[in-house]
């Protein structure tokens, strides 16, 4: 939701939002939740999405990087299965790695590990990840829609 401010504050070309600005955000994103926006732990998610997709950042589109606290969960995750599942098996400080890549991190911080580890934790104790001979591997095939 954060993000969407950030945005529509750009578009409007505000050199700060004022609070009445905030305001009416907030409202319009009350009214579009109740359309076809859903609201969920402070991200803003289609309302039909039956399948979270990952949303890499274009090389030279500023607007399309953003930090990490923006990146929902699910989203981090699925990005996660996507690395883990076109390889036949990487070590797991090489598939925070790639995934923070395919999120557009050059670097990784230790927000961004402390994200991305939490996501990985998640994913291996619901049995979406493993760890086989130190390599860490997706099981099955139930992981459509992460």
């Amino acid at each position: 939701m954060d993000q969407a401010f950030r945005r529509m504050n750009s578009a409007f070309r505000l050199s700060r939002a004022t609070q009445s600005f905030r305001e009416t955000f907030r409202e319009e994103v009350v009214k579009a939740s109740k359309l076809s926006i859903d609201v969920r732990d402070g991200f803003l998610w289609q309302g039909d999405v039956k399948r979270v997709r990952v949303s890499a950042p274009v090389e030279g589109v500023k607007e399309s990087f953003r930090p990490i606290e923006h990146i929902p969960p699910e989203e981090i995750r699925r990005a996660m299965l996507l690395v883990a599942g076109h390889s036949l098996g990487l070590r797991e400080g090489a598939l925070l790695n790639e995934t923070a890549r395919l999120l557009g991190f050059k670097r990784m911080g230790a927000n961004i590990l402390t994200s991305l580890r939490s996501v990985y934790e998640k994913a291996r104790g619901d049995g979406a990840l493993a760890l086989e001979d130190g390599l860490v591997i997706m099981v099955g095939a139930g992981n459509e829609r992460t």
